[in-house]
């Protein structure tokens, strides 16, 4: 890693970046009138796991053109805007179980949006799995591009038909706060950017890796 970092600092220094504005707008978020502090909890988890949804539908519409056409490249970038697309949810969900720890006092894992998200982890947990095995072939690949399709509208079926319990219906857009809607988006412009980053870092290592097996 540090001969990584030496010979490429630029890429490193774009994630310190990113990382150093993420925390500057977590600090200055200001506190909300009902969770007061609690919002910079809620507002990690939000810009995680929306970064993480977002991802998941992408890498789901690749999927269907990997579906379609069955191209190699495009079925490795499906996997890769995946993978890290299911990191990303997989930790905001799991900051809502901190947030629902810190705001309410416990976790209410059948809540329907949280249920919601932990059967769209599960599925996408299989679906990883079935991947290492379906990207050998070319007939695989299509048939992974209709998983990852799959699992894209599962997750939005799946959001969609949720009651809001816990959850309040666009809980920012509504708010009558500036800087709470500046430092929410701004966050999770932020956190999209690091994934966009984590991707192309993936991508690159992977075709690199490919470029050896070649040799």
């Amino acid at each position: 890693m540090w001969n990584n970092l030496r010979r490429h600092p630029l890429p490193w220094a774009v994630l310190g970046g990113l990382l150093t504005a993420a925390a500057v707008l977590i600090v200055i978020t200001p506190p909300e009138q009902t969770l007061g502090n609690g919002v910079k909890v809620v507002f990690i988890h939000a810009s995680l796991m929306q970064t993480g949804a977002m991802g998941l539908i992408v890498a789901g519409l690749v999927g269907l053109v990997v579906a379609a056409l069955g191209r190699s490249e495009l079925a490795e970038w499906m996997r890769a805007i995946g993978g890290v697309a299911l990191v990303f949810y997989a930790a905001g969900l799991g900051m809502s179980m901190v947030a629902a720890q810190i705001n309410w006092g416990g976790v209410y894992l059948q809540e329907p949006r949280m249920a919601a998200g932990l059967n769209t982890l599960a599925l996408a947990l299989i679906v990883t799995i079935a991947d290492e095995f379906l990207m050998q072939s070319r007939t695989g690949q299509r048939v992974a591009g209709l998983l990852s399709a799959g699992l894209a509208v599962f997750m939005v079926w799946a959001v969609a038909v949720a009651p809001l319990v816990l959850h309040p219906r666009n809980p920012i857009g509504t708010s009558p706060s500036f800087a709470i809607q500046a430092s929410f988006y701004g966050l999770l412009a932020v956190t999209i950017l690091a994934a966009i980053w984590t991707i192309w870092q993936v991508r690159k290592h992977g075709a690199q890796e490919d470029v050896s097996a070649a040799e």
